[in-house]
């Protein structure tokens, strides 16, 4: 029975792992590399499309996102250059 268990438990270790590769490479076909910025995208300061950075919603913050509306980054999100 352990036995068992151990090789489920490996198994979903390795479907996990996989599953983090799709999801990789899915972000990569839809917005490229941001290291490289293969996909040309346009880079601009903060300060050019917004006036204010804050903390925000707080508690469970993807219980507000919504399809439609005004984008909401991350703090988490931006990086310098």
């Amino acid at each position: 029975v352990l036995s068992n268990c151990e090789n489920l438990i490996q198994k979903r270790k390795e479907s996990i792992a996989l599953l983090d590769e799709l999801l990789k490479s899915t972000f990569l076909e839809m917005f490229g590399d941001p290291a490289i910025n293969n996909k040309g995208w346009e880079l601009k300061a903060g300060s050019e499309f917004c006036s204010q950075i804050s903390v925000g919603v707080v508690v469970r913050p993807a219980s507000h996102y919504v399809d439609k509306g005004v984008i909401a980054l991350r703090s988490l999100n931006i990086k310098p250059n």
